[in-house]
C-alpha cells in the first residue's frame, strides 16, 4: 500500500484539516507509512488500525466502533457525531464537511450521506442475468414494461443517486448500537463534475486531470 498525492495534498487528508465544524481529524491507518504522512500533515493519529480490521472484508461500522471505543477508553472523550472522509473520494471542500455537520445537527436528523446523480445510469434501464443461458430481466420492472420494455424517456423517470464517500456523518449513538446509519438519513448532493472514486492507478491520472480542470 502506498500514499499518493492529488495535487499537493496527500489523498487521505484532502481538506479535512480546514473545516470549521470538524473538531478533531483522526486518521486510523493500517500501516505506519500512512500514519507518518498523516502526522506530518497535521492529523491526529492515536493508533494503528488493528490487523483484524485492516482486511478487505472489514466493514466501516467495525472500525468506526473501534475508534469511538478507543477514544472513550484512552482519552475520556466521545464525539456526538462521527464523520468519515474516505480518501478514495478526495474532491471534497471544507464547505462540504461543514454543511454535512450542519445538516446532521438539525433536530430529528440521524445521518447524512453524500450522493451524486446517477444519470445516465438509471436503474430503470438496467438488467441482470437470471440464468446460465444468457437470459436477462430488468432490475426494476415498470408498469409499462409489457408494452415498451425499458425504453422509457429519461425525462419520465425519477432521479436516482449513488452514495459516494466524500463525507459521511452519523450520530455516535448509532455507531455504539452497531449501526452505520440512523433512522432518518439526509442526502447531500455533490456536483458530478468534481466527483471521482479512485480504485485503480489509472484513476489517479484522471483525478489530477480533473483537479487541473477545476482550477481553471
Amino acid at each position: 500500500m502506498s500514499v499518493f498525492g492529488i495535487g499537493t495534498l496527500p489523498m487521505l487528508l484532502a481538506l479535512g484539516l480546514v473545516a470549521d465544524r470538524l473538531l478533531s481529524l483522526i486518521r486510523r491507518p493500517c500501516i505506519r507509512q500512512i500514519a507518518e504522512v498523516a502526522r506530518t500533515s497535521g492529523a491526529d493519529v492515536p493508533f494503528l488500525r488493528p490487523k483484524e480490521l485492516a482486511t478487505d472484508s472489514a466493514t466501516d461500522i467495525q472500525f468506526l466502533r473501534h475508534a469511538v471505543g478507543w477514544l472513550k477508553d484512552h482519552r475520556g472523550w466521545e464525539p456526538t457525531i462521527v464523520v468519515t472522509l474516505q480518501p478514495t473520494c478526495p474532491f471534497r471542500t471544507s464547505s462540504d464537511i461543514d454543511n454535512v455537520i450542519r445538516i446532521i445537527q438539525r433536530p430529528g436528523v440521524d445521518s447524512v450521506r453524500t450522493i451524486v446523480n446517477a444519470s445516465p445510469n438509471n436503474p430503470y434501464k438496467m438488467w441482470k442475468h437470471v440464468g446460465n443461458d444468457g437470459e436477462i430481466e430488468p432490475i426494476i420492472r415498470t408498469n409499462h414494461f409489457d408494452r415498451i420494455g425499458t425504453d422509457i424517456p429519461r425525462q419520465s423517470l425519477p432521479d436516482y443517486y449513488l452514495q459516494v464517500g466524500v463525507v459521511y456523518g452519523t450520530k455516535t449513538e448509532f455507531i455504539k448500537q452497531d449501526r452505520i446509519l440512523g433512522d432518518k438519513v439526509i442526502g447531500y448532493e455533490i456536483p458530478a463534475n468534481r466527483f471521482i472514486d479512485i480504485d485503480v492507478p489509472e484513476d489517479l491520472v484522471r483525478a489530477n486531470e480533473l483537479l487541473a480542470a477545476l482550477k481553471q
